[in-house]
């Protein structure tokens, strides 16, 4: 304990923030009974949504930071990180979770957990991007306001002759 309290500069290491960190890992990402959905209406055969069910049953995990490790908690959503697997499982669901809102390329284009909304007007971006935020939001997922970027390109204001 007094490593990490060195390793903080002589503070108290306080266990309100690795609880704080655990809960938000507990709290985002893909609840499991959506996933195991959202392969079934996919198509997925039962016996490997079985398969993934087992892997992802009972899962443990620690948080490691410039201080220490926390203690071991249960992760009962999200996707494993690091795992090959998960790359195909996020693709999966955001396929099915977007269905309705999900337009033709170019207009709505998917980059691995990035989206891109096109549209003509600044008004239909934000008419779009609400579209897609409802629809992720209404099954957990959220999207994050701080890192949405907008690119306008060709707009123009009306001036008064």
């Amino acid at each position: 304990m007094e490593e990490l309290r060195q390793a903080l500069g002589g503070q108290e290491v306080r266990r309100d923030d690795w609880t704080s960190t655990a809960n938000v890992i507990r709290e985002t990402g893909v609840l499991r009974e959506e996933l195991w959905y959202c392969m079934r209406t996919s198509g997925v055969a039962e016996k490997y949504v079985r398969v993934v069910q087992d892997m992802y049953e009972s899962c443990k995990t620690v948080v490691r930071c410039a201080v220490g490790v926390t203690e071991e908690f249960k992760v009962e959503v999200g996707l494993h990180q690091g795992s090959a697997l998960s790359h195909f499982l996020f693709a999966l669901v955001m396929f099915r979770l977007t269905n309705e809102v999900r337009q033709e390329s170019p207009w709505t284009m998917m980059f691995a957990d990035d989206i891109v909304i096109w549209s003509k007007s600044r008004k239909q971006v934000e008419e779009n991007l609400e579209r897609w935020r409802s629809a992720l939001e209404s099954t957990g997922i959220k999207l994050s306001h701080s890192k949405t970027e907008y690119m306008c390109v060709n707009e123009r204001t009306q001036v008064e002759q």
